[in-house]
């Protein structure tokens, strides 16, 4: 089965690679975990981050729904590419 894709049916904000093709779950994991080393955070500080941005309910376990595509917070993603820095669409 073939994971969702964000910003397909459920018009999520996504990063979007070379050639336009729209980030999997996976690969969104992937760039986070990039930019958190590149800014010397780690997956608590995103948190704490991101629950003072948005004023949401956001712990690891809620994080790794999102990193899977089980679940899908637009507000969220916007905020976690706003803090990491990780390009909009």
């Amino acid at each position: 089965m073939q994971p969702p894709i964000y910003g397909a049916a459920k018009r999520l904000p996504h990063n979007m690679r070379k050639g336009g093709a729209r980030l999997t779950p996976q690969e969104f994991k992937l760039a986070v975990g990039h930019r958190l080393l590149d800014k010397n955070m780690t997956q608590a500080d995103l948190i704490r981050a991101v629950r003072e941005k948005t004023g949401m309910f956001l712990d690891t376990s809620y994080l790794h729904k999102i990193y899977s595509g089980k679940k899908h917070s637009a507000k969220i993603l916007a905020a976690i590419r706003e803090i990491l820095d990780l390009p909009e669409e």
